[in-house]
């Protein structure tokens, strides 16, 4: 790695000293790996290595060397170890016949003005307009169902829309005793390389009945260069008829599912459905249900508990719940094809609802960490905001997330991310629309656009802002404006870390994480320990503010928003009331007033609560 010296006078200049801040990111700017190996234009080209920064902390470019040009490209920041760069007609052309090139990333760090480049790797290409596809091998389950996916190893599969589409070509007959009509049917191949892809057969090649599908299959790229196609080879297998496996009886509630496993389960469209039928027993009474489930894949479907069809006039779904218990069985369509599978005894319950929270940490999130220096510590700052949140909702029936939930189609998200898109310095914002009283909605969206909000005169982009955060140091710098809730505390903390100040960013992450005794933090192991979890104290309760706005706080009955005047630890306080160090929790607990908990308990009623004095909500 080279180092090209630009010294800029960044700190101390006042002194008469010149000191240069420290990129400790594009320090270690490295190149591991350049890919496909096999180029066309469109492709989606990925270089591996380390050091890389988004925008707003450098400028990077490719360089590509072939028989001594340079061919240089502005690629897309993804991660600190990952580039993208799309590879056009005009780069496949000058790469030629180019068996072998030289690449590197050359960078202009922001932060102090130097260049810095990385060593020069050489890597194997093979570029050209279009390329042909090859199967190698194809690979079936043991018992193999409609739906169900075949898996393709071989060569020169298109990756992206960019490039193109490759097609499974499949040829054959579906022998059932005697009978056996020819059919031919092009399906999309998957992929998930140049050398893997997986395709579903479809009720069109097979139907849905039990026998044996004899043909073959060659795959063909297709895009705006022409199509190419590659070699035939057999395919042959048994198919079954669907089966009903097991059910997954845990308990699930308003907005999450039931799932069904099995196998040969066909999507709901104008030729096929699959819907589960149940006779039994809801809350003791006797009933006859039809049931329609999606389609996750050809092995499994799933019911997703709603208030739109007739389960909701048996079962109180925002109350006590109920129980199912009888026998289950799932018939499936294809034109005038059915089959109807064996039954199952299974219990099945509705438990009381549950409000689901995702925390969407975006890209914003993840480059604005660097402001404050710690951003190697960014999982162990997420997983601290979720368990701050889970703390203020204590007695609460809702559950914080930090992954994408899939046991559920409503769920509120919270968007937490860089810089105010709307132009404020706000710490946070809800712009979901109007205020949901009894949390009927279960889905809101505190984050992105919204322009009915803008419509009603407020902020059209909702979400936490962490650049906004920096509004509780004395000189922020020039992110946002200092707040009057600032602390000196949160200089002493995070000016060992933030280069901005002279600090050096975190480079071991601390084993433990509270903001006990951070008060008194001397040493940079102790602040350590305080910046991860004064951030993360600072997030959650920006975010459990925003929430309790989504769930209908403050005043649900009134048309106010925050709790009247100002009392400690209120979390449903206005911003300007909520001090830094009520923030992060020292001095006091930060809580939901009396009638705000109750509220939230009788829409959302969780397991008891410890006992603690809750102040007044007015």
């Amino acid at each position: 790695m080279r180092l090209v010296a630009l010294l800029v006078c960044v700190v101390s200049c006042s002194s008469g000293s010149k000191s240069v801040v420290k990129d400790s990111v594009l320090e270690k700017l490295r190149v591991d790996s350049f890919g496909p190996e096999s180029i066309v234009p469109g492709t989606k080209a990925l270089v591996t290595g380390d050091g890389f920064v988004s925008e707003s902390f450098g400028k990077m470019t490719l360089v590509i060397e072939v028989s001594g040009e340079a061919i240089t490209l502005e690629p897309e920041f993804v991660t600190r170890n990952q580039l993208a760069a799309e590879i056009t007609e005009q780069v496949v052309e000058k790469l030629g016949n180019s068996t072998t090139v030289s690449v590197r990333v050359i960078a202009t760090s922001y932060l102090n003005g130097l260049d810095y480049e990385s060593a020069t790797r050489q890597v194997a290409v093979a570029a050209s307009t279009t390329i042909v596809p090859r199967i190698e091998t194809i690979e079936l389950q043991a018992l193999t169902f409609v739906g169900d996916n075949i898996a393709v190893s071989g060569q020169n599969f298109l990756i992206s829309d960019g490039e193109g589409q490759t097609e499974a070509v499949v040829s054959g007959c579906m022998r059932i005793g005697t009978l056996c009509e020819q059919v031919t049917t092009s399906i999309p191949l998957v992929p998930s390389s140049r050398s893997v892809g997986v395709f579903a057969i479809p009720p069109e090649l097979t139907g849905i009945y039990e026998g044996d599908f004899e043909g073959e299959i060659f795959l063909r790229n297709r895009s705006s260069y022409g199509d190419t196609s590659g070699s035939s080879k057999s395919l042959n297998f048994s198919m079954s008829e669907a089966i009903f496996g097991d059910a997954d009886g845990s308990a699930a509630s308003l907005g999450q599912f039931w799932s069904f496993s099995g196998g040969g389960f066909l999507p709901q469209s104008p030729n096929s459905s699959t819907v589960i039928e149940f006779q039994g027993t809801v809350n003791g009474v006797a009933e006859q249900l039809v049931l329609v489930p999606e389609v996750a894949n050809g092995r499994s479907v799933r019911y997703l508990i709603n208030e739109s069809d007739i389960l909701d006039s048996l079962v109180d779904l925002r109350g006590a719940g109920g129980t199912l218990q009888g026998d289950f069985r799932l018939v499936v369509s294809y034109n005038s094809e059915q089959v109807v599978t064996s039954s199952k005894n299974v219990t099945l319950i509705v438990s009381p609802i549950k409000q689901v929270v995702y925390l969407n940490f975006t890209q914003g999130f993840h480059e604005s960490l660097r402001y404050f220096g710690i951003d190697i510590a960014e999982l162990e700052i997420r997983e601290y905001v979720a368990q701050a949140m889970v703390r203020h909702y204590e007695g609460i029936n809702v559950d914080v997330r930090i992954a994408p939930p899939s046991d559920t189609a409503l769920y509120t998200t919270i968007e937490i991310t860089g810089a105010d898109p709307n132009g404020l310095s706000l710490l946070g914002h809800d712009n979901s629309p109007g205020k949901d009283v009894g949390n009927e909605r279960l889905f809101d969206n505190v984050g992105g656009v919204n322009a009915q909000t803008q419509q009603d005169g407020f902020p059209g982009y909702g979400g936490i802002f962490i650049e906004s955060l920096l509004g509780f140091s004395f000189h922020p710098g020039n992110l946002t404006e200092t707040l009057d809730g600032a602390n000196p505390l949160f200089d002493e903390i995070f000016d060992e870390f933030r280069t901005s100040r002279g600090g050096q960013e975190l480079e071991t992450i601390p084993t433990e994480i509270s903001v006990e005794g951070c008060a008194s933090a001397k040493s940079r192991t102790e602040k350590a320990t305080c910046s991860i979890a004064m951030l993360g104290e600072l997030i959650a309760a920006t975010a459990s503010h925003e929430l309790g706005h989504a769930l209908g706080l403050a005043q649900p009955f009134d048309s106010g928003f925050h709790n009247e005047g100002d009392e400690p630890g209120r979390i449903m306080d206005s911003a300007g009331n909520r001090d830094f160090m009520e923030r992060i929790g020292l001095g006091t607990t930060p809580v939901f007033c009396e009638s705000a908990f109750t509220y939230l308990r009788d829409i959302l009623p969780g397991e008891a609560a410890e006992t603690i004095v809750r102040p007044h909500c007015d």
